[in-house]
């Protein structure tokens, strides 16, 4: 009995940081990722602020290299995005030669306003990510990754098979149930 409120307050601590689910166990994690799966991803376009240049989804599709495409969007303010890093990392290490693509996208700085290209890069060298970290020029006036989850619950994964651009997995948050899920999903999109 002296657990339960622990308990409570664990479950709670995962709604709060991670969507109504407690972070992405299931393919649609909260209520703004219903319907994703299934549906064909939109052009997406983002600026990498490392070398200047436009990251387009719409080039990844139909890939011979990239099987699977998982793109992410993290916020400065995200504690829970920090703790995620690591494994997004790991990812990349494990499965870049394989045909696994992962577009790192940083939406909000960390007071909650559009980041800029050195705060992008600072972010991504202070995470020890070995990719670059994108800007989605379109969130701030409710384009790009915006309309896909509630601005609030982050990180957002969205995993897609590049063969056809379709949404395999859509999920806010982050905890071990839910990266198990997610890795879960990339290996068998890779065909591992």
């Amino acid at each position: 009995m002296r657990g339960a409120p622990l308990a409570l307050l664990a479950s709670l601590l995962l709604v709060a940081c991670g969507g109504a689910d407690g972070g992405g166990e299931t393919d649609t994690a909260d209520p703004g990722n219903d319907g994703l799966v299934g549906q064909v991803l939109p052009a997406l376009t983002f600026h990498d602020p490392v070398t200047g240049q436009e990251v387009r989804t719409a080039d990844l599709a139909g890939s011979a290299t990239v099987k699977a495409l998982l793109i992410n969007a993290s916020a400065g303010w995200c504690t829970v995005c920090k703790a995620e890093a690591p494994e997004l990392a790991a990812w990349h290490a494990d499965y870049a030669d394989r045909g696994l693509s992962i577009l790192y996208t940083v939406f909000e700085d960390a007071e909650g306003s559009t980041p800029t290209d050195g705060f992008a890069k600072g972010w991504c060298a202070s995470l020890s990510l070995p990719f670059s970290c994108l800007l989605d020029p379109a969130f701030a006036a409710g384009g790009g990754l915006s309309p896909y989850f509630d601005h609030d619950s982050a990180p957002l994964n969205l995993l897609v098979r590049t063969s056809d651009l379709t949404v395999v997995y859509a999920a806010t948050g982050y905890n071990a149930d839910s990266a198990a899920l997610l890795q879960g999903k990339i290996e068998r999109l890779l065909g591992l």
